[in-house]
């Protein structure tokens, strides 16, 4: 599960994720990282230009996003004949073979959650890009950082993997064009995981609010 952005109070002290320590807050230079002093855990890793990184990486995630569900995950030959599965096809057939929990499932975790995501990453990066700080975009970051515990594009990964070596004694599985725009949707997903400095972004939002303030 991910972790929560640590707790700042006025006093300008910062809580260990781990141990609940209360820290004074400190600027730290890009790329460095601060430890807990009692548990050796670590309480904020100051990512360089994180917010211009995470509106790039999110641009990218949704130029892939499209492609990877609508365009064949892979091809099987059968007999002379070949069948092709996308992502949209395959929720449409669990849901026509009465199997509807799973259809939802495999469209929340595969589809919806993962746009969601990647369409509140583009609009919070945005709006701090352009440094704006609208009412609603604090309540947009922190629906953000919840939906990695529903956007799950590794498991469907994986479930493709096991598929396909399950296939292959019964028939030619060919990898499709979806299949290389979904792995590339899941890198570029990660890797604006990875580059996110939560820390960052809600002192961005706190400074603008403060400017706006008369």
């Amino acid at each position: 599960m991910t972790k929560s952005a640590p707790s700042i109070d006025p006093a300008g002290l910062i809580s260990c994720h781990d141990c609940d320590l209360l820290i004074a807050k400190a600027d730290l230079p890009p790329g460095t990282k601060a430890l807990c002093p009692r548990c050796g855990g670590t309480v904020r890793l100051s990512r360089p230009n994180s917010i211009e990184r995470t509106l790039a990486l999110a641009l990218t995630s949704l130029l892939f996003y499209v492609p990877a569900n609508i365009m064949p995950i892979m091809g099987m030959r059968v007999m002379g004949q070949m069948q092709n599965a996308a992502i949209h096809q395959g929720v449409r057939v669990l849901g026509e073979n009465g199997q509807h929990g799973a259809a939802l499932l495999v469209f929340i975790s595969a589809m919806a959650a993962p746009l969601v995501k990647i369409l509140l990453g583009l609009h919070v990066s945005l709006c701090l890009f352009a440094r704006r700080c609208p009412d609603h975009l604090p309540a947009c970051f922190r629906l953000y950082l919840h939906l990695d515990e529903w956007a799950m594009l590794e498991v469907y990964m994986l479930g493709i993997l096991v598929a396909v070596v399950k296939l292959m004694g019964m028939a030619t599985v060919l990898p499709g064009p979806g299949l290389y725009c979904f792995i590339a949707l899941l890198l570029s997903t990660t890797t604006m995981t990875s580059m996110l400095d939560p820390d960052r972004f809600w002192e961005e939002m706190e400074r603008l609010r403060t400017e706006k303030l008369p």
